[in-house]
């Protein structure tokens, strides 16, 4: 079957807010997997139902429960087994030594974006730009995690200085600050972050596109089972309408 992404980015950030408030943050049980997700912005004023990643366990007759955490946290979790799985990450071919298994159909495209605060950094509006020949040496901050790192290591080879941060209310507080010229990370969750901070100084300005990645379901490896049917489940519901109906829905909120 061919690929397809049938959702728009500007439906990710209103699903990841329904998500993230309308599931239980305690321990789950009595067959609930626990995903962990990396923290996110929310929005109160959003009205929070949990639809769409409750509508893809059904399939696989299974509750399931997103837990955002701190990167640092997160990675640890999962490292420990402590996690039915990743509820979001891009698969960048990095080595996950057998302790995750990838859910093998998309579900959101993953956007990381370039910022800045210096309006002459502006016409920097791709990766390719940041890591051509001449570009005076920069700053350069970055979440961290298997892509942004990857991205990272680009900019270090082109000959600028990288600083690995562990939040995203981190790397916008440094940007300000001036202590970084330019802050690498997930545009879905920087954007929310920003628009809720837009009356702080200075301004902070998007400048592009740093890369796109779909974005999967990562199960612990004990899971292995549902993947190939969870896989069935989203194509299923991208088929017959019901995955862009809930993400229409969303969007509504």
């Amino acid at each position: 079957m061919p690929h397809t992404r049938p959702m728009l980015l500007f439906f990710t950030g209103a699903i990841l807010l329904v998500l993230f408030s309308a599931v239980p943050r305690t321990q789950a049980g009595n067959g609930t997997l626990v995903l962990g997700a990396a923290e996110m912005c929310r929005q109160e004023h959003v009205q929070l139902v949990g639809q769409l990643y409750s509508a893809i366990f059904a399939h696989v007759q299974r509750d399931v429960s997103i837990r955002p955490l701190p990167l640092k946290r997160l990675e640890k979790l999962v490292e420990s087994g402590k996690l039915d799985g990743d509820f979001l990450r891009a698969d960048d071919g990095t080595n996950l030594n057998g302790m995750l298994v990838k859910v093998d159909e998309p579900v959101f495209d993953i956007r990381y974006s370039l910022y800045v605060t210096d309006p002459e950094l502006q016409d920097i509006s791709t990766l390719q730009r940041l890591t051509r020949p001449g570009t005076r040496a920069l700053q350069v901050g970055y979440i961290r995690g298997s892509v942004t790192g990857r991205i990272a290591a680009q900019t270090l080879a082109a000959g600028h200085t990288i600083y690995r941060l562990n939040t995203y209310a981190q790397g916008i507080d440094m940007l300000r600050a001036g202590r970084i010229d330019m802050l690498i990370g997930a545009a879905t969750v920087l954007d929310c972050m920003l628009a809720t901070r837009n009356d702080a100084q200075p301004a902070v300005i998007k400048t592009g596109k740093a890369v796109e990645m779909p974005g999967y379901i990562y199960l612990a490896a004990r899971h292995a089972d549902l993947a190939p049917r969870l896989k069935e489940a989203i194509r299923r519901m991208k088929q017959d309408g019901s995955f862009r109906a809930i993400l229409r829905e969303a969007d509504r909120l």
